[in-house]
């Protein structure tokens, strides 16, 4: 350290900071890199507390792939025996352009996935997708605060 600093001292700063300058560059860029959100997907599921499928859909199919894919999925869980619930799940239908035919009902994106061989099936895939694609945002439906 002495002789760094006994170097900077004697004049020769301008030689330092000109070898210095491409690390400093690269360490920016690679914090720049590591600091950037990463990309995300979120989803909507639809479900009932009546319903013995949805609690197959929360309780066995959604926890291996929220641990899997951690902070890059998000999935909303909306009741449909509430007011708002049933609200939400009639405009995700007009939205996306079909009649809820029931649930779990797990939309991402403008897809609907339904039932408990299509959403374990078809989720994975989607989420790698969007997930390459950089990220999905919330579903856009009327009444949904993001």
């Amino acid at each position: 350290m002495r002789s760094l600093t006994a170097a900077v001292h004697r004049g020769t700063r301008a030689p330092l900071r000109r070898a210095a300058a491409p690390v400093f560059s690269a360490l920016a860029v690679l914090a720049a890199a590591t600091t950037q959100a990463q990309p995300s997907v979120r989803a909507l599921l639809f479900t009932s507390p009546s319903c013995p499928h949805c609690r197959v859909v929360r309780e066995q199919t959604l926890p291996p792939l929220l641990a899997h894919y951690d902070k890059a999925l998000s999935i909303t869980v909306v009741d449909t025996s509430t007011p708002t619930g049933q609200r939400l799940y009639q405009a995700a239908g007009l939205q996306l352009g079909f009649k809820p035919r029931g649930v779990p009902m797990l939309i991402i994106g403008r897809t609907a996935l339904i039932g408990t061989e299509e959403i374990p099936a078809r989720l994975p895939g989607l989420v790698d997708k969007h997930l390459l694609l950089g990220g999905l945002d919330w579903p856009e439906i009327a009444g949904l605060a993001a």
